[in-house]
């Protein structure tokens, strides 16, 4: 796929800002382990605040997979797979990525008081729109408010602009243990784009070193099941523990976060370009 000169240039300075940044973060380390050790102190005594979160009878990994089988059931009864979504913008023949902020209007997916998973999405996947078109790739975005979107309806936007990536994204919960925290990528088993793309993501958050990346995981969930383009749900957090819960509220980690995607996802533009 053709593509702007600005793409590669920008993609290449990208390692020098990423410098500067990591020595900005050494000398706010102090003060995050004294943050830290009071946000889990009262974590400890917030868990009746917990209110729509996911129960899972297994061990922590499944935790997504809990709460996006009960969201498959959000499809059109009729089967349609039109969809509302501003899915044929002016593309310029740069790759195109589309970013689904995941839940919204009547799902709020997760929650932890008044503090609503959908909002987060929402907010992480508007910033990373910026951070990509900054970039000089094309964005089509699933919602741009709170409103609610059917999964195929989902589905059928990226297929629409045959999208070059789709990714996801969600917060997480576990209530079972609120030590539990840190970022999951999911992608399709068995789809070698999406491992690959998820390869790309783990590589540029664990390198950049805002929290802990827990793992990459093969799942089988609607959105990755139905695309097929390189497909990955990222789970940003755990609203359920209180330091990923003051970070996804943070201005300054969200940028952070979201520059650190963005990497992951030029990177992994960079290498198919190539190929």
């Amino acid at each position: 796929m053709m593509r702007k000169n600005g793409f590669k240039k920008k993609h290449r300075i990208r390692a020098k800002r990423r410098k500067r940044q990591l020595w900005r973060r050494t000398g706010l380390a102090i003060a995050g382990v004294v943050l830290l050790a009071v946000l889990i102190y009262a974590g400890s005594r917030d868990r009746a605040a917990v209110e729509t979160v996911n129960d899972p009878a297994e061990l922590p990994q499944e935790e997504t997979q809990q709460q996006e089988i009960q969201q498959e059931t959000d499809t059109e009864p009729d089967g349609e797979s039109e969809t509302t979504v501003d899915a044929e913008p002016e593309l310029t023949g740069n790759p195109v990525v589309v970013i689904d902020a995941g839940h919204g209007g009547k799902d709020q997916g997760c929650a932890y008081s008044s503090i609503l998973e959908k909002d987060i999405n929402l907010n992480l996947a508007l910033l990373l729109r910026e951070e990509l078109e900054g970039e000089g790739i094309e964005t089509v975005m699933i919602r741009e408010d709170d409103t609610f979107v059917y999964l195929n309806r989902r589905v059928a936007a990226a297929e629409n602009v045959k999208a070059d990536v789709y990714v996801s994204i969600h917060v997480d919960a576990y209530p079972g243990d609120p030590s539990i925290h840190g970022i999951t990528i999911h992608y399709q088993e068995g789809a070698s784009g999406g491992k690959a793309l998820a390869g790309d993501l783990y590589d540029a958050l664990e390198q950049s070193g805002i929290t802990k990346i827990r793992d990459i995981m093969a799942s089988d969930l609607y959105v990755l099941r139905n695309t097929s383009m390189p497909a990955v749900l990222v789970e940003v957090g755990f609203l359920t523990n209180a330091a990923d819960r003051e970070n996804l509220q943070s201005e300054s980690f969200s940028n952070d976060l979201v520059q650190y995607l963005s990497d992951g996802i030029l990177q992994y533009l960079e290498q198919k370009t190539q190929a």
